[in-house]
């Protein structure tokens, strides 16, 4: 039931708490949670920076094609890479090992399994496959985000290659693919927050 109640929060609120900085201890919870959503062989092929500053803030509103709130915001830019190399999955790998205290040297055949399955794909089936562990990642961020009551925006609608040229990401064979903006604390006083939430007919579903 407290589950229900959080989805029938809506994400995009008229009024939120911009001017109260989010401390850090529940920045670093959403952080944990957000890392610890599920993705396809636990690989993670992609990055996700945190932007605090107000001066890189600042440059990225300005090629973000729908204005937001992002005055008194986090922003996280999700990077994918160009390519998943060998050396990315041995990384991977490794610390594997090191985490669930095994020897990488009874992981060998699942890294060849890996190795095998990620070079079997085309640089667009790569690129989509990415593409789909970010979404399921996504999934995640929006419901942690309601769990803890921040507001988050996902935002897909910018230039990508200022944002990249902005953050360097070419140099490290980068490119972003999205960004998660988050604006701030929801307020109780969002009387738009409050109205029916719209759903479509459960019959028709």
């Amino acid at each position: 039931m407290e589950f229900l109640k959080l989805l029938h929060w809506k994400y995009i609120d008229n009024e939120l708490d911009k001017l109260e900085y989010i401390p850090e201890p529940l920045m670093v919870e959403f952080k944990y949670k957000v890392l610890n959503s599920r993705i396809n062989y636990s690989l993670q092929p992609f990055r996700i920076l945190e932007i605090s500053t107000n001066e890189i803030k600042n440059q990225i509103k300005a090629f973000v094609y729908n204005a937001l709130p992002m005055e008194y915001s986090h922003v996280f830019v999700v990077t994918i890479p160009e390519s998943i190399t060998r050396d990315n999955i041995r990384d991977y790998i490794q610390h594997f090992s090191e985490t669930n205290n095994v020897f990488d040297t009874t992981l060998k055949q699942f890294e060849e399994s890996l190795t095998h399955w990620v070079e079997g794909m085309s640089s667009d089936e790569l690129e989509r496959w990415i593409q789909q562990q970010i979404y399921i990642t996504l999934g995640v961020v929006l419901e942690s985000a309601r769990e803890l009551g921040l507001v988050v925006h996902p935002v897909e609608e910018y230039d990508n290659s200022a944002l990249d040229e902005i953050l360097g990401l070419r140099a490290h064979a980068e490119c972003s693919k999205l960004m998660l903006v988050v604006c701030g604390k929801k307020t109780d006083d969002d009387n738009f927050a409050a109205s029916p939430f719209l759903n479509p007919i459960i019959e028709e579903l």
